[in-house]
């Protein structure tokens, strides 16, 4: 089973946001050297893949990260990255396949414009599709400002007719908040759908993590757990991360 270590990045700095509200953000380290430097320990552990997110381009558009991707891409760190967050048009994604980030996680642009999607997919980006959804099952986009009703049978045969084998599904309301994991939902996608899923949002604890493990036991579908809030609070060591993933 995986086990991702998430590096959220705004204003190029190191941060986790409750509920994903810029206005609840917690500053765990400052500028690209302490994201360079996070990144060597997770790799020199072990970690074999790092979750980033640029919420800078997801809630403000603004390009205020793009330096860090620069030197990520320079320190040739880049293909053990996961990068997401803004990615809403071809162009923007073949920048960053530039810069080496080949797994990118795509979610307004497959809701809105599947062709470029499958384009960018076309072009050797892996994209790995976020649902994101809150406790009603309600999917939140730009970052998590606007919510939509799908049908679910309908949006997972459009990822896979553009070619999207595996998901990330966060939950909104736990993301950040330390308050674990519900995983009826994440349970419930994986029973009806075959894409292989990423749980995400709420891991407060090992025992999160034991139950993500669990699941994927049951079903071979669910590929591992992303871990935020939970590791840089000191509520899941780096060690016991890779007692799962390394």
């Amino acid at each position: 089973m995986l086990v991702i270590p998430a590096i959220d990045l705004y204003n190029g700095n190191i941060v986790r946001m409750v509920n994903g509200k810029k206005e609840q953000v917690i500053t765990y380290g400052a500028g690209i050297g302490s994201v360079l430097k996070k990144i060597r320990e997770f790799l020199d552990a072990g970690i074999p893949l790092i979750h980033i997110i640029d919420l800078s381009k997801t809630i403000d558009n603004s390009h205020e990260n793009y330096n860090v991707f620069r030197e990520i891409s320079r320190n040739g760190v880049s293909q053990y990255v996961q990068i997401g967050g803004g990615i809403r048009s071809y162009e923007y994604s073949m920048e960053l396949l530039e810069l080496g980030f080949k797994r990118q996680i795509i979610t307004s642009m497959v809701l809105k414009n599947p062709e470029s999607v499958a384009k960018v997919i076309e072009n050797g980006v892996e994209v790995v599709f976020s649902l994101d959804t809150d406790s009603s099952g309600t999917v939140r986009t730009h970052g998590w400002n606007e919510g939509q009703k799908f049908d679910l049978a309908s949006l997972f045969n459009i990822l896979k007719n553009i070619g999207i084998k595996e998901i990330i599904h966060t939950d909104t309301d736990a993301d950040g908040t330390l308050s674990g994991r519900d995983l009826t939902f994440t349970e419930q996608l994986a029973k009806h759908f075959d894409l292989e899923i990423i749980v995400a949002g709420g891991i407060s604890s090992i025992q999160d993590i034991e139950n993500v493990k669990n699941l994927s036991e049951r079903l071979a579908n669910v590929k591992g757990v992303i871990v935020g809030r939970a590791y840089y609070e000191g509520k899941v060591s780096l060690k016991e991360m890779c007692g799962y993933a390394c």
